[in-house]
């Protein structure tokens, strides 16, 4: 799924992949190990920014960025257990579930944040990914 996910981005879209250094540090910061399925895409490019298909975009955060972003978006206080790593660039955020069992993907639109209006969309970064490309809504 990585290498389907880099396929399509755009050359422009990718990033350099992050090393096992940042990815460490990155979890330090946050407190979390962070999805293999994730880390592994990180390794690969280091966020992304771009569309998937003609109407569907996906902004995927910095590793190193993680927890500025969380913080400012003061998601411990509004939604405890998630981790925000990227956004649709519409206002609806992509999150981790730390709460849940298999830490699924989630989704809440940005005025919205909370645990109650956050739904599984996913039951992993991969799954996200794989219904985005095939043209699918994100489902849990």
């Amino acid at each position: 799924m990585t290498r389907d996910l880099l396929a399509v981005l755009p050359a422009d879209a990718r990033r350099m992949g992050a090393n096992d250094i940042e990815i460490a540090d990155a979890q330090r910061q946050l407190g979390r190990v962070l999805p293999a399925d994730f880390v592994k895409f990180i390794r690969g490019s280091n966020g992304a920014e771009g569309y998937l298909r003609q109407e569907v975009y996906v902004q995927l955060f910095r590793v190193g960025d993680l927890k500025e972003i969380n913080l400012a978006a003061a998601v411990d206080e509004f939604a405890p257990g998630l981790l925000i790593f990227g956004s649709d660039g519409q206002g609806t955020s992509y999150a981790f579930d730390y709460h849940r069992p298999g830490v699924p993907v989630v989704a809440f639109k940005d005025e919205q944040m909370s645990r109650e209006s956050a739904s599984v969309v996913a039951g992993s970064f991969t799954d996200l990914i794989s219904n985005l490309i095939n043209h699918l809504e994100p489902s849990g």
